[in-house]
């Protein structure tokens, strides 16, 4: 019974996302490059003053002066 409960699920929300899908492909992949110096200049040499966290792929820094980017 539950095995028969499961299975309907799945193929319920198999079609939702499939309606879904349609239309919101991404059409253009833009990437923001920066230079390492302006990086720096930005948090301030990587300060720990500007250290927010840690991420899944490094440290987070907040910039302190927006004008440099």
């Amino acid at each position: 019974m539950g095995f028969c409960f499961l299975r309907r699920r799945g193929r319920k929300n198999r079609e939702s996302v499939e309606e879904n899908d349609v239309g919101d492909e991404i059409t253009t992949v833009e990437s923001l490059q920066y230079d390492l110096s302006i990086i720096e200049a930005a948090t301030n040499n990587f300060s720990p003053d500007n250290k927010l966290g840690e991420g899944g792929f490094g440290e987070v820094y907040k910039v302190s002066n927006l004008q440099c980017i």
